[in-house]
C-alpha cells in the first residue's frame, strides 16, 4: 500500500540477491566420446534465480564414485533478484528452474581398509577364514574441456585427474594333520582399475593360489605358488624390473701408492667411482707438503736464483770529498765610513770558510742520503 492509498507492485524477496554470484556443477558428458551436455541458462538456488555467466572455473573428474569416464564443470552463475521455483511440478511454469548443485570437493584423497573374519573349525581340524582389502587414491585433478563444442574434448590439465583401485579377497584354509604337520592354502581375487589423464579406465584381474606349511619337526615345508589372469603378467614384469635394479655392484679401490682399482657391476657406477678416486687420490698427492719438500726446493735452484757478491765504489762525490763552494775563501769587504772622520770598516770572510770547510764532509753524507731515498721511493720503496 503506498502513501496515497493505492496498491503498487510488491517487492521480490531475491531482489538483494542481483548482481551476486553462484557456482554450479554440471556434467558435460563422458570422456568416451559423447555428446557434450551444455550447462543450463538459469539455476534455482535458495528460491532465487541465478543465470549462467559464460565463466568456466574449473573442470575436473572423478567426483562421482560410480561415474568415471565422467567429466564435470564448475561453472559460474550471476544473481538475476527475482525468484524461481525448482523442478516445479506445473509444466511450462517459468518461475521453474534447473535446481542449482554445489561444486564437488576436488581434494585429493586415499583410502585404505583391510580386515578378516573369525577363523571357523570343522570337525576335521580345519580351519577358514576370509579377509577382504582395498586401497584406493583420487585426485580430480585439472582439466580444459573449452567452452563448447559437440562433443566432449578435454585435454589434462596440471595437476592431471588420476585414479587407482585395488580390491582384494582372500580365502584361508588351515589343516592340522595328524602327524604334527600343517598345510595352508590361500586362494585370492584381485582387481585392479587404472585411470589416468583423460584415457578411459583399464580394470585387470588377477587369481591366485599359494601353499604353504610346517612339517612334523616343526621345520618349513614345500610353498608354491600359482596365477592366472591378465593382473599376472604386469606383477612378473614388475618383479623383472625390479631384478634387474638389483644387479650387484662391487668395488676394490685399494690405496694410492699402489694405484689400484677394480670394480664389477654397473658400467656407470664403476665409471663414476673411478674419476672419484683419481680425484681423492690427486687431492691427497698434493697435500703431502713433506714428501714434495724436495721437489718444491728444486724449483728455485740454478743461476737465475743464486745471489751474486759485488762490491760497488762511493761515487765520486764522496770519495773526492767534493765541495759544494768555491775552494778560495772571497777576500775582505772594506766599507768607508762617512761618519767618524773617514775611517775604513773591514769585514772577512775566514770564519765562515773556516766553518764551511769543516762541515763540507756532512754536508756531502747527508746530501747522498736523501739522493738514495728519492731514487728508493721512485722505485716503489718506503
Amino acid at each position: 500500500m503506498l502513501e496515497n492509498g493505492t496498491c503498487g507492485p510488491k517487492e521480490d524477496p531475491c531482489e538483494s540477491s542481483a548482481g551476486s554470484f553462484y557456482n554450479h556443477e554440471h556434467r558435460i558428458g563422458g570422456l568416451g566420446g559423447g555428446a557434450r551436455t551444455e550447462p543450463p541458462g538459469s539455476v534455482c538456488n535458495g528460491s532465487c534465480q541465478y543465470s549462467f555467466d559464460f565463466e568456466v572455473q574449473r573442470c575436473y573428474r572423478f567426483v562421482e564414485n560410480t561415474d568415471k569416464d565422467g567429466a564435470y564443470c564448475s561453472y559460474r552463475y550471476k544473481g538475476s533478484g527475482i525468484s524461481c521455483t525448482a523442478d516445479n511440478p506445473s509444466p511450462g511454469n517459468p518461475f521453474d528452474q534447473t535446481p542449482s548443485k554445489p561444486p564437488s570437493d576436488t581434494t585429493p584423497t586415499q583410502n585404505n581398509e583391510s580386515g578378516c573374519t573369525e577363523w571357523t573349525t570343522t570337525s576335521n581340524n580345519t580351519g577358514t577364514r576370509t579377509c577382504t582389502s582395498s586401497s584406493s587414491s583420487t585426485n580430480p585433478g585439472k582439466m580444459d574441456c573449452g567452452s563448447g563444442g559437440s562433443t566432449v574434448g578435454c585435454t589434462s590439465g596440471n595437476p592431471a585427474p588420476a585414479h587407482s583401485e585395488t580390491n582384494t579377497t582372500e580365502t584361508q584354509t588351515k589343516t592340522n594333520n595328524p602327524d604334527g604337520s600343517t598345510s595352508t592354502t590361500s586362494q585370492s581375487d584381485t582387481t585392479k582399475t587404472d585411470c589416468k589423464g583423460t584415457a578411459p579406465c583399464t580394470t585387470t584381474g588377477k587369481s591366485e593360489t599359494k601353499t604353504s606349511g610346517t612339517n612334523a619337526d616343526g621345520s618349513p615345508g614345500n610353498e608354491s605358488t600359482t596365477c592366472t589372469g591378465a593382473g599376472c603378467t604386469d606383477e612378473g614384469g614388475k618383479e623383472e624390473e625390479e631384478g634387474e635394479e638389483e644387479v650387484p655392484r662391487e668395488a676394490s679401490v685399494g690405496d694410492c701408492e699402489s694405484n689400484t682399482f677394480a670394480c664389477a657391476g654397473d658400467a656407470i657406477d664403476c665409471a663414476v667411482l673411478r674419476e672419484q678416486h683419481k680425484q681423492t687420490c690427486f687431492a691427497e698427492e698434493q697435500a703431502d707438503f713433506p714428501n714434495k719438500r724436495n721437489d718444491i726446493e728444486s724449483l728455485f735452484q740454478g743461476d737465475d736464483f743464486e745471489l751474486k757478491e759485488a762490491e760497488i765504489e762511493a761515487p765520486s762525490i764522496i770519495s773526492g770529498a767534493t765541495r759544494f763552494l768555491p775552494a778560495g775563501c772571497p777576500p775582505p769587504e772594506t766599507v768607508s765610513l762617512s761618519l767618524g772622520s773617514g775611517r775604513n770598516l773591514e769585514f772577512r770572510y775566514e770564519p765562515f770558510c773556516r766553518l764551511a770547510t769543516d762541515l763540507s764532509w756532512m754536508i756531502v753524507a747527508v746530501a747522498s742520503i736523501w739522493a738514495a731515498i728519492y731514487v728508493g721511493r721512485a722505485f716503489g720503496g718506503e
